[in-house]
């Protein structure tokens, strides 16, 4: 389909391009990246790249989220402060399941270990 070889020296090359990059630009970079991987013949298939590279982004900023209120409540100190945490991290959890980002059973293990290291404090 592509040369894979030619393919990842045309990305060693942008790499320091996009670690200087705004967001939107690095999302551009990556849109441009991924048409020269995959070279989409069609309109629709042109366009389904795009979106793809937009949920994609838009996923990895809501998992770093969940990841940090997940650190959050693990880092809690105190009951109050934990009992807090907890519940942020729960609520943003089942928004995540609930829109498909994680899997449901991912967010049902995520919360339990969470609640257990709540009831442990």
């Amino acid at each position: 389909m592509f040369n894979e070889k030619r393919t990842f020296k045309f990305e060693i090359c942008l790499l320091s391009a996009l670690r200087e990059a705004s967001e939107a630009e690095f999302l551009q970079l990556r849109v441009f990246i991924r048409f020269k991987q995959i070279m989409p013949q069609h309109k629709s298939a042109i366009k389904r790249v795009r979106q793809n590279e937009k949920r994609r982004a838009r996923n990895r900023i809501q998992r770093s989220k969940m990841r940090t209120l997940t650190r959050k409540a693990l880092d809690a100190s105190e009951k109050s402060e934990a009992e807090k945490a907890l519940k942020d991290a729960v609520s943003f959890l089942d928004k995540m399941a609930a829109k498909g980002i994680v899997h449901p059973n991912n967010a049902a293990r995520k919360k339990a270990r969470l609640t257990r290291h709540f009831n442990s404090l």
